[in-house]
């Protein structure tokens, strides 16, 4: 039953902090902490908060954790969990999930949560959760926040984060190699979901839907290129919008893909003088890759 949890895709890591959990824990509810792990309970309320942890601003990190679900929503129990799971069915089981609290420098608080980081039981049995993200800008501190669910107990231990090497590549797992139940790095998914095709790989499947990334740090006047690997069913699409201190202020050029074409197209583009972030915008299509890169140089024509 491996394989209907979240990979881990192996990389070197950097600036690794390892979570002392007992003391740790900010505040909770219906939580039973101990010096190994921390188990939240079976009911919507129950919650816990870490206390803030420093970080650094617009910069990639990865949080991991081993989670053990102990209740009846486990998919050897309930196989339609996997697809209450992927399409989002309202009336499902809740299930336990966790928030990134972002403290900024002027003291508000930026939130990344949703439906995307909901956690799925396959056994019982401990398995490793993977959350990658960017810090947004002018970020002084992060906190997680863990709901519990329905019926599902959860316990939590060695959580740990790292901050990601440097990379020519700034979307985050482009390929889907973290696993068709792994949503790092994508904030708006309509009819569409991770799946596998027919050769095992993990793509974004989203024939008649689209996405939306969560922001990417960029430097204003950097080169760019786009990448993306679709089987497409129609016309798929892919583009990147400009951001300036949260504001849309505009769009790329974007590549689109007819169906009987090959599916793998890439486009060079240059950023506004005056963006500090990017996200990336894809629709109609089965796509194998999204990625985007720093490139040298002006962008080829």
């Amino acid at each position: 039953m491996t394989r209907y949890w979240i990979l881990l895709l192996t990389i070197c890591h950097v600036s690794a902090l390892e979570i002392n959990l007992k003391d740790s824990i900010a505040k909770s509810t219906d939580t039973v902490i101990t010096s190994k792990d921390v188990t939240v309970g079976a009911a919507p309320k129950a919650s816990m908060t870490t206390r803030e942890w420093k970080v650094e601003p617009a910069t990639a990190y990865e949080l991991t954790m081993e989670v053990r679900m102990d209740g009846p929503n486990n998919l050897e129990n309930k196989p339609p969990m996997e697809y209450y799971f992927k399409n989002k069915v309202s009336k499902s089981p809740r299930l336990p999930q966790w928030r990134l609290n972002f403290k900024l420098q002027d003291g508000k608080t930026v939130s990344q949560h949703g439906i995307y980081r909901r956690i799925l039981n396959p056994d019982n049995q401990w398995h490793t959760i993977t959350d990658r993200f960017y810090t947004p800008r002018n970020t002084a501190t992060l906190q997680l926040s863990i709901n519990g669910g329905d019926e599902d107990r959860l316990t939590i231990r060695r959580i740990k984060l790292e901050k990601l090497p440097v990379s020519e590549v700034i979307s985050i797992n482009s390929d889907f190699a973290l696993g068709e139940y792994n949503y790092s790095g994508i904030m708006t998914l309509v009819r569409g979901c991770l799946d596998k095709n027919e050769e095992g790989q993990a793509i974004l499947a989203m024939p008649t839907g689209w996405y939306m990334s969560y922001g990417i740090p960029v430097n204003g006047g950097e080169s760019l290129r786009l990448s993306i690997d679709v089987d497409v069913p129609r016309k798929s699409t892919a583009g990147v919008w400009f951001y300036a201190q949260g504001k849309n202020i505009g769009k790329s050029t974007p590549i689109m893909i007819w169906k009987g074409k090959p599916g793998r197209a890439s486009y060079d583009l240059k950023v506004p003088a005056n963006a500090d972030e990017v996200r990336l915008v894809a629709g109609s299509g089965n796509f194998k890759m999204i990625k985007l890169e720093r490139i040298k140089g002006e962008p080829s024509k």
